[in-house]
C-alpha cells in the first residue's frame, strides 16, 4: 500500500487537524485574509484560471471575469507543507498540487482540500490527455506512480503515456530552454527598487493563449505574453507577512508592515482585493527593515510612523521624512493624529507638532514621556503614554494631565489606543476601557480587558468603539454597555496589533496578515 488514510479539510469550513478552531464557519466573503504571497512555490493555469501556490496558501485569479478571488490561506485550512509543482485538473479547474507530504486537491467551487499521503512525497503530476478520467501519473523519488481518478491508493505507473499526449507540470529550466527570451527577462525584469535580485522558482504554459506565467521567489507572479513577449507583475498581497497597523481611505486601506521580513513599507489594499501597490520609501534606500507603527491619511497623503522616523507619502511616492535631525526627539515614533492645521507625532521621548509648512515643534513635559497613542481634535491632542494619559494643544509648550484625569486611578497606566467619536474620547491601557462625554466625568470598564486580553487598539465607532486585544476584537457600546466579542484563536492568523472599519468592513492587523471581516457577520 502506497498511500495512507485520505484526509480532509474543508477550507471555509473546517480548520487543518492542528489548527484551533475558529468561533463559527465563516462563508469567504464573511472573512478574508491577506497576508504575504510574494514566495511562490508552484504555478498552474488554463485560459479560465491561475493558481498561484505559495508556503502561506493558494491565490486563485479568474481569468474569464479578471479578479482575484479569496485566497485559501492555513487559517483556512491550507496545510504547512512544501509544494514542487501544481496542475489544474483538465475535468472541472480544480488544482493539484504535488507536495512533501503526497498530493494535495483544491475544488474552489466546494472550498475543499483533500490530502492523500504518498511515500516519499510528489515531485511532477502528469495526466493523459486522450484519458483524462483514468487518473494520475505522481513522480514520488525516481519513480513514477498511479492514481486512479477517485481512488487514495497509488501503484507503480506501468507506462507513461506518449509525450505528445501528457498534460504535466513544468519546470522553470524547461520554460527556459523552450523560449531563451526568459533568461535576459530574468536578469533584466526580476530587479525591484531596492536592487534586490529575485529568481524564477515555478513555470507553468497555457498554449492555447501562447501565455507563460512564472513564480519567483520572493517578487510575487509574471505574465508572460509570448507574442508580443510582454511581461508584466501580478500584485497580489501584503509586503511582509505581518501587519502592525492599518487606516482605512477613500478606496480601499493602507496596511503597515510588521517586523520580521526584509521588505517593509506600506500596502494598499482596495476594499474588493483587486488592486494592491506597494511603497518602501525612497529608491535604493527605502525605509530600511522597519515596523510601521501607525498610519494617518491626511488628504491625499499617507503619513506613515515607523521606528525610523515618519515618512510622508504622497500620490507619486516619498515626499518628506523627518527624524530626529530634522527636529523630532526620537527616530523611534509610534503614533499619529490630524490636528487641524498639521500633525501630531508621537515619539519615544515626546511629543512634537508638524505643521503644514513644514516646521517641526516640540512639546516638553514635567519629564521624559514615551507617547504611545494619540487622538486630536481641532486644536486638541490627547496624549497616551507609558507614564498615563495627557493633554496638550497648539501654542502650549507641554503635556499636562486635567484634574479630572488625575482622579481616575486607572488613567496613570500606560495607555495602549485613543480614538475620538461625536466629542467622545476613548482611552485604553491594557486592562481597561474609560470614555469622557462632552463636559461629563471619565468612567471605566475592564470587561474588554478581561475577555480580549491585553488590549492593543480602539477604533471608534457609531455609539461605541471597535477593541483589540491579543486575543481577538469586540464592540463595546459605552452608554448600554453591551458586547460583541470575537475572541477565538482560530478567528484570527495572528495576534492582534491594530484595527480599523468603514460602512462596510472590519479591517484587522496581526502577526499573521490583515483579516477582512463583513461587519454584519460579527454584529449582525
Amino acid at each position: 500500500m502506497r498511500a495512507g488514510v485520505l484526509v480532509v479539510a474543508f477550507a471555509a469550513v473546517a480548520q487543518a487537524a492542528t489548527a484551533q478552531r475558529g468561533s463559527r464557519l465563516w462563508q469567504p466573503d464573511e472573512r478574508v485574509v491577506i497576508t504575504d504571497f510574494s514566495t511562490v512555490e508552484a504555478v498552474a493555469a488554463t485560459d479560465v484560471v491561475l493558481y498561484v501556490v505559495t508556503p502561506r496558501g493558494i491565490g486563485m485569479y479568474d481569468r474569464r471575469f479578471n479578479r482575484w478571488e479569496p485566497p485559501v490561506t492555513r487559517l483556512d485550512g491550507y496545510p504547512l507543507v512544501r509544494a514542487f509543482a501544481a496542475l489544474v485538473d483538465p475535468i472541472d479547474e480544480s488544482l493539484w498540487i504535488a507536495a512533501d507530504v503526497g498530493l494535495i486537491h483544491y475544488q474552489p467551487r466546494l472550498r475543499l482540500l483533500e490530502t492523500i499521503p504518498v511515500a516519499g512525497g510528489v515531485r511532477e503530476i502528469a495526466v493523459d490527455e486522450r484519458d483524462v478520467f483514468a487518473g494520475f501519473y505522481l513522480r514520488a523519488g525516481r519513480t513514477w506512480e498511479f492514481l486512479p481518478r477517485g481512488g487514495i491508493v497509488t501503484r507503480p505507473a506501468r507506462q507513461l503515456p506518449r509525450a505528445d499526449r501528457q498534460l504535466r507540470t513544468v519546470t522553470v529550466p524547461e520554460l527556459e530552454k523552450q523560449y531563451p527570451a526568459l533568461v535576459s527577462m530574468r536578469a533584466s525584469q526580476l530587479i525591484d527598487d531596492r536592487l534586490r535580485q529575485y529568481r524564477f522558482s515555478a513555470a507553468t504554459e497555457v498554449r492555447r493563449t501562447n501565455e507563460v506565467f512564472l513564480g519567483t521567489d520572493g517578487y510575487g507572479v509574471f505574465r508572460l505574453d509570448l507574442l508580443t513577449m510582454s511581461f508584466e507583475r501580478l500584485p497580489f498581497g501584503l509586503l511582509a507577512p505581518a501587519a502592525a497597523s492599518v487606516a482605512v481611505g477613500e478606496e480601499g486601506v493602507w496596511v503597515g508592515s510588521g517586523g520580521g521580513s526584509a521588505r517593509s513599507g506600506i500596502t494598499f489594499v482596495s476594499r474588493d482585493f483587486q488592486e494592491f501597490a506597494y511603497d518602501e520609501g525612497r529608491a535604493v534606500t527605502g525605509l530600511g527593515s522597519v515596523v510601521v507603527r501607525d498610519i494617518m491619511i491626511r488628504g491625499r497623503d499617507v503619513w506613515a510612523a515607523t521606528d525610523g522616523g515618519v515618512v510622508q507619502l504622497g500620490p507619486g511616492g516619498p515626499v518628506n521624512r523627518l527624524t530626529a535631525s530634522r527636529g523630532l526627539a526620537s527616530d523611534r515614533t509610534a503614533a499619529l493624529a490630524e490636528g487641524a492645521q498639521g500633525v501630531w507625532v508621537g515619539t519615544g521621548l515626546g511629543l512634537a507638532y508638524v505643521s503644514d509648512d513644514g516646521v517641526v515643534e516640540r512639546v516638553g513635559s514635567s519629564g521624559v514621556v514615551t507617547v504611545t497613542a494619540l487622538a486630536a481634535q481641532g486644536d486638541t491632542v490627547w496624549v497616551g503614554s507609558r507614564q498615563g494619559l495627557g493633554v496638550s494643544s497648539v501654542g502650549m509648550t507641554r503635556v499636562v494631565v486635567p484634574p479630572e484625569v488625575r482622579d481616575v486611578a486607572e488613567l496613570s497606566d500606560e495607555t495602549v489606543a485613543l480614538a475620538i467619536a461625536d466629542g467622545t474620547v476613548i482611552a485604553a491601557t491594557s486592562e481597561i476601557v474609560a470614555w469622557r462625554r462632552p463636559g461629563g466625568g471619565w468612567q471605566v470598564d475592564g470587561v474588554p480587558g478581561v475577555r480580549l486580553g491585553a488590549l492593543t487598539a480602539l477604533a471608534a465607532d457609531s455609539a461605541g468603539v471597535w477593541v483589540a486585544g491579543d486575543r481577538g476584537i469586540g464592540r463595546f457600546a459605552y452608554e448600554s454597555r453591551d458586547y460583541v466579542f470575537l475572541d477565538t484563536p482560530g478567528d484570527f492568523p495572528g495576534r492582534v496589533r491594530d484595527i480599523a472599519v468603514d460602512d462596510t468592513y472590519l479591517w484587522v492587523a496581526t502577526d499573521g496578515g490583515l483579516t477582512r471581516f463583513r461587519r454584519t457577520a460579527v454584529v449582525p
